[in-house]
């Protein structure tokens, strides 16, 4: 009767819902395999700039932390052979310009030890060095040290000054372990050169700041216990702050301050970075993540105004259909808009997670060339704006496509 078929119309209405979300939920079901290819196209290149992006701020940093390492720190001073001054480990006091934070002496040479067990005795190269400071200045890693973290050998050195840190391959050569004395002759081939017994406190595979490599590290105090004449080598020293602002105006400071009365040459982490920057192996990344953006984003607008207008070809019956019974062309609009921007953003967000596991073994391939382990890096900013530009195209598209929806005659059904 017409209460039943009263009833019967309002679950009907009911299973539809409000015009919009039943005709997008509708559309949607039929041609759900149209939705899926672009969800698919647009989420491979999302992917493709999520991974190049990755690769390339990975890139970046793994550089910068290469260079900070090869340098020891963010500034590296060293008195030229010229210099007419000495340069004893309170010299660092002179150096402490506005802008650095520790300034810390070390004294280094090759082959300057002789070290002598009850098993066997080679010549290397030591670094005296104030282990606190040192641990500030320094990029100091955990995974080079053997069954101690940085931070305690550093601390096991400053409460020992008689202590010694060898490498692996050294202490295998005189078949010592932690806590076996060693016989250490300073100043090796020298007319200062003296002996003492030493203990060794820990091993290490490598230190920050040689890049011809240390094979043993005392504390500064006993060398110059040893040899009170003894001149730095160089002096490390850390910035307040990892800006690249700040550095150039502690540079300018020591230029203009201590460079201007002693003969000092100085070298940054920037200045390694350049020097590797300039090498014909050196890869021009950020170009390439330019050219792949623009890339990207050309594929992206391609492939969402053909899935646009895709549906503009495969529905203009069912748009003018809508029209012709009543359906004000806002709302068609908002259809389109909505289909759109749906497939875009489900795309985006699978594409991203795609392309951050791309990068991961990009970055994996990239280990063979930096000396330090290079970490995977995410650039939320560059991600999102790639994001942001495919969903605004996605918006362009759908309103270009209703311009044409209202030139579509309702005769033609």
């Amino acid at each position: 009767g017409p209460a039943g078929c009263r009833l019967y119309g309002e679950y009907l209405g009911h299973r539809f819902g409000r015009p919009l979300r039943g005709l997008l939920t509708r559309s949607i079901r039929r041609r759900s395999w149209a939705a899926a290819a672009a969800m698919i196209m647009v989420g491979l290149i999302v992917a493709l700039g999520t991974s190049v992006a990755a690769f390339s701020a990975s890139y970046n940093q793994a550089k910068a932390r290469d260079a900070r390492f090869v340098v020891g720190s963010d500034v590296r001073v060293t008195p030229s052979p010229i210099s007419g001054l000495d340069h004893p480990p309170s010299y660092a006091d002179q150096l402490k310009v506005p802008g650095l934070t520790t300034v810390t002496p070390v004294v280094y040479g090759l082959q300057n030890a002789l070290l002598e067990s009850e098993v066997n005795e080679d010549a290397g190269n030591m670094a005296a060095i104030d282990p606190a400071a040192f641990a500030q200045v320094a990029p100091l890693i955990d995974t080079d040290f053997l069954g101690i973290t940085a931070a305690n050998a550093m601390d096991a050195l400053q409460r020992q000054p008689s202590g010694v840190l060898l490498t692996e391959d050294l202490a295998d050569t005189l078949d010592v372990e932690p806590g076996d004395e060693v016989q250490v002759l300073f100043a090796r081939g020298t007319q200062k050169q003296q002996l003492a017994d030493m203990k060794v406190v820990g091993l290490f595979v490598r230190l920050p700041g040689f890049p011809e490599g240390a094979d043993l590290v005392v504390n500064i105090k006993r060398q110059m216990e040893l040899i009170p004449s003894t001149n730095v080598t160089f002096f490390l020293a850390n910035t307040t702050d990892p800006s690249d602002a700040t550095l150039a105006r502690v540079m300018a400071e020591l230029r203009e301050g201590p460079g201007t009365t002693d003969a000092l040459q100085f070298d940054t982490r920037a200045s390694a970075l350049d020097k590797d920057q300039s090498s014909l192996a050196a890869l021009n990344i950020r170009g390439l993540l330019t050219l792949d953006s623009a890339y990207a984003l050309a594929m992206a607008a391609t492939a969402i105004t053909i899935f646009v207008f895709g549906l503009l070809l495969q529905r203009r019956r069912e748009y003018v259909t809508l029209r012709a019974q009543g359906m004000r062309i806002g709302k068609i609009r908002s259809l389109l808009v909505t289909e759109s921007v749906g497939v875009v953003v489900v795309g985006a967000v699978v594409g991203a997670l795609v392309g951050g596991v791309m990068a991961y073994f990009l970055v994996k391939v990239l280990q063979p060339l930096f000396v330090l382990r290079p970490e995977l890096v995410l650039p939320r900013t560059d991600i999102v704006v790639l994001a942001v530009l495919v969903l605004a195209v996605s918006v362009v598209a759908s309103l270009a496509a209703t311009t044409i929806i209202r030139r579509l005659p309702p005769g033609e059904l």
